[in-house]
């Protein structure tokens, strides 16, 4: 059985998901920005399913962060990706951060734009 790769793979949904294809012995590749709630989440389920567990830690709003999970992908080991990585703006549309809802753009439109793409040859 290929991987899954999952973006926000440490929380919410993305962590229920991580679980879910655990169980079923699916090797997982984890990626989320905390380095350190990464490799408990790793090892919690490595430990509870016996399924192996990669960490990427990556920054979805910076492309050179996105490039590097794109060629992982690019490799081919993977044959389901889900694309969960997001936050909330919790700013005003209108008056509101902008370097902030650029960052949410990067993130939550194009990267997984990106990442599918990678993927899609696969």
């Amino acid at each position: 059985m290929r991987a899954a790769l999952i973006t926000g793979g440490t929380s919410g949904i993305g962590l229920a998901f991580a679980r879910a294809l655990a169980r079923e012995g699916r090797p997982l590749v984890l990626v989320a920005r905390d380095v350190d709630r990464l490799r408990t989440v790793a090892a919690d389920l490595s430990h509870a399913f016996g399924v192996r567990v990669d960490t990427l830690a990556a920054d979805l709003s910076d492309r050179d962060d996105v490039e590097r999970v794109a060629d992982r992908l690019r490799t081919g080991d993977f044959d389901l990706l889900i694309n969960n990585a997001g936050f909330s703006l919790k700013t005003p549309l209108v008056g509101g951060d902008d370097e902030l809802a650029d960052r949410a753009y990067e993130a939550m439109g194009r990267t997984p734009r990106v990442l599918a793409s990678a993927a899609a040859p696969r």
